[in-house]
């Protein structure tokens, strides 16, 4: 009976060794070179595809979309602001609720996902990420009169 008990758990242990590893190759590499876009697409080649998807559903440059993403979080999935302090030694909530690759805040986020019909999506999620920078030009250009391209202001 022992036997049975241990074989259960010794391939308990492994399928989770299975999953962890798994799940850690489909992570996106990491972005060592934030100055070149070409490089950061050849490593992540599902990243063109989203800032493309985001450029043709929003006609939002891409390069903007990217440029966006640089500026909030580094390409960094789950950047946040700095940390608060009480007493300047206790950790205490973040500056703000912003998090993700384009630092969203909280509100600004449900404004997308009430707008838009993605079913969770994750602020997390470089696809998700994308398309909200393209949601949020494109409000912000129609509601303050700016050239959708025009990266200057």
């Amino acid at each position: 009976m022992c036997n049975h008990i241990q074989l259960y758990q010794s391939i308990k242990k492994g399928f989770y060794l299975v999953v962890i590893i798994a799940l850690s190759a489909c992570s996106p590499e990491k972005v060592t070179r934030t100055d070149d876009v070409c490089d950061i697409y050849n490593k992540n080649y599902d990243w063109y595809r989203s800032a493309i998807r985001a450029q043709n559903k929003y006609n939002i440059n891409a390069s903007t979309i990217m440029s966006v993403m640089a500026q909030e979080s580094n390409f960094t999935h789950n950047a946040r602001p700095q940390k608060r302090y009480a007493f300047y030694v206790i950790p205490w909530g973040y500056e703000t609720t912003a998090q993700g690759y384009a630092q969203v805040i909280n509100g600004a986020w449900d404004d997308y996902k009430k707008a838009n019909s993605k079913w969770f999506p994750s602020r997390n999620n470089f696809n998700d990420a994308s398309d909200f920078i393209g949601w949020d030009l494109k409000k912000a250009s129609r509601e303050l009169n700016i050239n959708k391209n025009d990266n200057y202001h």
